[in-house]
């Protein structure tokens, strides 16, 4: 009788013990997949801290062209610079041979001792970038989007900067759009 019992209670406990394992290893796939827009999301909360953040700076101008724009910006700073934040200078660039955008900080040691700061990659599988620049028209009273900005005459910073991208997932191009206002811009 103890022999039957057994070998009941075996298969049952065994199939409780596989059904378990085997709903934990389904949520542990389904919660650690890639999901395509999480770094889109991840690339837009940056950029908007960054510009946000933007500041007018003689030494470090806001400069932007159709691929890429540099600007003063709070950055990360060594402890031998007072630590947590500094100035310095942040950029976003696109690479269409490595298909990226970009995005680069100096602190001010770094820019003055003219070395190269921290590199990393803002946003992969980008195909196609164009980045313009919300101004107030220096002709009249509107204002205009412009595809490059150099601060050379200007004292202000450019309203707010849009990134227009092609992004390549799955073996499909996608057009993407975002706007971010420019904190000290105006």
């Amino acid at each position: 009788m103890e022999l039957l019992l057994v070998m009941t209670l075996v298969p049952i406990v065994s199939f409780a013990v596989y059904a378990n394992f085997n709903s934990g290893f389904q949520l542990w796939k389904a919660t650690n997949r890639e999901v395509p827009e999480e770094d889109l999301a991840v690339f837009c909360h940056k950029a908007a801290a960054d510009l946000s953040n933007a500041f007018r700076s003689s030494t470090r101008p806001f400069e932007g062209e159709p691929d890429r724009l540099q600007f003063g910006a709070p950055v990360i700073a060594p402890s031998t610079l007072g630590g947590e934040l500094g100035i310095g200078q942040v950029s976003y660039s696109f690479d269409p041979s490595r298909r990226a955008l970009f995005r680069d900080d100096r602190n001010i040691s770094q820019i003055h001792k003219d070395r190269s700061g921290r590199r990393a990659v803002a946003l992969a599988d980008v195909t196609a970038c164009a980045v313009s620049y919300f101004i107030k028209d220096p002709l009249g009273q509107g204002y205009i989007w412009v595809e490059a900005w150099s601060a050379d005459d200007k004292i202000f910073l450019p309203l707010a900067v849009r990134f227009d991208l092609e992004i390549e997932r799955g073996g499909e191009r996608r057009p993407f759009s975002r706007t971010f206002p420019v904190g000290a811009g105006g």
